[in-house]
This record gives C-alpha cells, sequence and structure tokens, in this order.
C-alpha cells in the first residue's frame, strides 16, 4: 500500500496517470468521487487477483471459487454490501504481505445509519453496543433504539457484538457516585451480573465491555474484583470481557479520570483491556490533535509494563474537532468525521497539511482549524501497535465515517473473526 498526498490542481486523472491505475478504481478504493483536495491522502494499492462477475454469481459462489470468505469479499469491494451484480470487478486480494493478524473492536450507537453499519462491519472482530447502563437496584438500563436488531445484523456479517456497561448517565456524563454506591454494595454485584448475563444470553451478545471513568482512587481493588467475578461468569459461557482503561502514563497519576484504574489489577482479570489513547485534543482544549503520536506512545509504554501485550488493544479515534479561530477558552469544538473534515476543505478551499510531530493532519479554512485523523495517522498508530506486539485496536467511534481508515487497515493487516 502506498498514500499518495494529492498537490495543488491534481485531479484523480492525473494520480491515474502517475500510478497506472484506473480512475474509477481509485475513486473506488478511497470511497470518494468528489475531487482531491490539496493535501489530501489518496490511498494507492494494486490488484493482486481480481475477477469480473457473471449472471448467477453470488458473493458465496465467488468466495468458494477463490477459497476466501464472503468477509474478505467485502473488505476489498465495499460497495459489494448493496449485492452483486452481473459485470462487477471483484478484488479477490490486493498485492503485498499483510503484517500481521490483529483484532478490531468498534463502538457505536444503536442509531447509526444502516447503510454505515453494513459498510464497517466487515472490517471488525468485534462491535460493541453503546451502552448499557444501570440504577441503584443494579437493574439493567437498555440504550436507545433497541439493540437487538443491530445484534442480528452484526451476526450476519461473522462480526461479535458486545454488550457495552458504564456508569454513563441520561445527562450524558460519566456518574462517579453511581459507580462508588455499586462498589460500596457488594449485595449488588451478583444481581448486576446476574442481569448481565439473563441479557446476553437472551440478545445473543458474545461478551462485555465495561468503562467506568472518573472512578475515585479508594474503590480500584473492588472495581478490579468486580471485573474478575463478571469475568469469570462470562467465560465459563464462552464470552469475553474487555476493561476500558484511562490512559495512564505511570501508576501513580493524579486525577479522578485516574487513580481509579488499576493496570495491572484490571489486566489480570479482563480477557483484554483498551487505554483510551485519544482526547488529549478534545471539546473544551485547546486546537491540537487528538492523539499526537507521542502521547499514545507513553501510555502504552506504561500498559505494557502492567499488562502482556497480547491483552492490549489500542484506543484508535476515528474522529477530530473543528475549533473557532481566534481561541476562547471555554469554547466548544465542534467533533466531526474525517470524511466531514475534507468536506468542509473542498467547501472552503482549505488546504490540508501533516504535523509530522503529532502523525495528525490539520486543516485551516477561514477562522477554523480542524484536526482529525488520516491514512497516515493510522498507520502511524497501528505501527505503534505493532512495535508493541498488541493485539490489536479499538475504534471510537464507528458512528464518525472514516472508510479510509477501514481500508487502511484492512490493506496491512489481516483481522481476525472471533
Amino acid at each position: 500500500m502506498l498514500i499518495h498526498t494529492a498537490v495543488y490542481g491534481e485531479t484523480w486523472e492525473d494520480i491515474s496517470r502517475q500510478y497506472s491505475l484506473p480512475t474509477a478504481y481509485l475513486q473506488r478504493l478511497n470511497n470518494t468521487f468528489s475531487p482531491p483536495v490539496t493535501g489530501q491522502e489518496i490511498i494507492i494499492a494494486y490488484p493482486a487477483l481480481s475477477y469480473t462477475a457473471v449472471y448467477g454469481d453470488t458473493l458465496t459462489s465467488v468466495a468458494q471459487r477463490f477459497d476466501t470468505d464472503i468477509s474478505a469479499l467485502l473488505k476489498n469491494n465495499p460497495y459489494l454490501y448493496r449485492g452483486l451484480n452481473a459485470g462487477d470487478e471483484i478484488i479477490i486480494r490486493y498485492e503485498g504481505e499483510k503484517k500481521r493478524e490483529v483484532l478490531l473492536n468498534g463502538y457505536c450507537y444503536t442509531f447509526i445509519g444502516r447503510g454505515l453499519l453494513n459498510l464497517v462491519l466487515p472490517y471488525l472482530s468485534y462491535i460493541t453496543v453503546f451502552t448499557y447502563g444501570f440504577d441503584r437496584n443494579a437493574d439493567l438500563l437498555p440504550p436507545s433504539p433497541s439493540d437487538e436488531d443491530f445484534i442480528r445484523t452484526a451476526l450476519e456479517y461473522g462480526t461479535a457484538p458486545l454488550m457495552h456497561l458504564s456508569t454513563l448517565t441520561a445527562e450524558g456524563r460519566f456518574s462517579s457516585e453511581l459507580a462508588a454506591y455499586l462498589l460500596e454494595n457488594e449485595y449488588l454485584w451478583d444481581r448486576l451480573i446476574g442481569n448481565i448475563v439473563q441479557n446476553i444470553v437472551q440478545k445473543g451478545y458474545k461478551g462485555v465491555d465495561v468503562d467506568f471513568e472518573y472512578l475515585p482512587a479508594e474503590y480500584r481493588e473492588a472495581y478490579a474484583d468486580l471485573i474478575g467475578r463478571l469475568r469469570t461468569e462470562l467465560n465459563g459461557l464462552g464470552l469475553i470481557l474487555i476493561t476500558a482503561l484511562a490512559p495512564k502514563t505511570s501508576p501513580t497519576q493524579q486525577g479522578l479520570l485516574y487513580e481509579g484504574h488499576d493496570y495491572a489489577l484490571l489486566g489480570q482479570n479482563s480477557d483484554f483491556v483498551m487505554p483510551m489513547t485519544y482526547e488529549w485534543g478534545y471539546a473544551y482544549s485547546e486546537p491540537m490533535a487528538v492523539a499526537p503520536i507521542d502521547s499514545v506512545r507513553r501510555v502504552i509504554e506504561y500498559a505494557v509494563t502492567e499488562v502482556p501485550s497480547d491483552k492490549i488493544l489500542l484506543g484508535l479515534p476515528f474522529y477530530g474537532y473543528d475549533w473557532t479561530l481566534p481561541y476562547q477558552k471555554g469554547t466548544a469544538a465542534r467533533s466531526l468525521s474525517p470524511d466531514y473534515a475534507l468536506m468542509l476543505a473542498r467547501q472552503n478551499g482549505g488546504t490540508i497539511e501533516f504535523d509530522t510531530a503529532s502523525a495528525s493532519p490539520f486543516m485551516r479554512y477561514p477562522n477554523h482549524i480542524v484536526w482529525f485523523e488520516s491514512p497516515k495517522s493510522v498507520e502511524a498508530k497501528m505501527a505503534l501497535a505493532d512495535s508493541f506486539g498488541l493485539a490489536g485496536a479499538g475504534i471510537w467511534s464507528t458512528d464518525r465515517p472514516f472508510f479510509q481508515g477501514y481500508m487502511t487497515i484492512n490493506l496491512l493487516y489481516d483481522i481476525k473473526k472471533p
């Protein structure tokens, strides 16, 4: 895989000639037919084997013919989620060796558009349905809209749906008080775990992803114990448990976000953990990259001293922020998808630049600056995961369209289906 950076005035036809690849093919590969923006990154990949569909072909018959599977066909040819037609040019595989096998988890609200959901599911090992809460009786509070159709769709694509459990309130804030109440009243643990297991069995989930944030330090051991009990119950049913971790760089890091997460204990009591390595640039911060590569590296350098590397999923942001300039403290930036950032650049004559220090792109347009993600930034973060031997990554969030991010991972790695 190559990544081409478009220059001023360059067209798809120019790029096509430079790499001796059809224009329509390059546009499909990058999931866009809009003119390139100055500084936009374009994925370049050469087919090693392709096939033109004929009348009567199905995805199943093509997969059998070439000793592959439907998931691989959909990853290489995402437009095929709409079905297979005679004359479709199907990429069976691309040139280049895959680096290794990885797990890829994606977080998603149940109100995601079904077209986008169908597009991203082939690329995911797991999809975590955000979010279930609970009340002071340890009864579950389900997401809205309902998750049942969502679960069925994920299973059809061979992607394992995971139930997400958090202390998020209806107002959208993580509740330290609710977490403390649960952890102080151990008699509620069995009730909560029982409700979780009943929900999983009833709906067909394949595991749980737990995210208790802003947890006071005095509850770190109790939280790890609760996670361990839940994992024991889940593993007995052949299910998995993932625990989200605050992005710590030392065991003594101060702050409510960090103190209640004991990396060693939670790593021991979970099947996988995911340090949330993003949000250095956030809605109320000064304009900066969401996940500067050096900041991400420091978290992972610490994480692997406490948790086996093959139990760690790298937190991978598939979003960005748009700040109004001049920046005023206390003013919220707008969250957006990488695809939307490209649209803003196209509409406003913005030029995309790549900051090598943070390994992240940014774009200025009148009175605004946008930091977001791109194929190069995804490649850099996944290379960091490789250097530490991590199990893979967890994407926040799949609701934000970023097709190039998935294709970058697909071209470089074998994404394992559980």
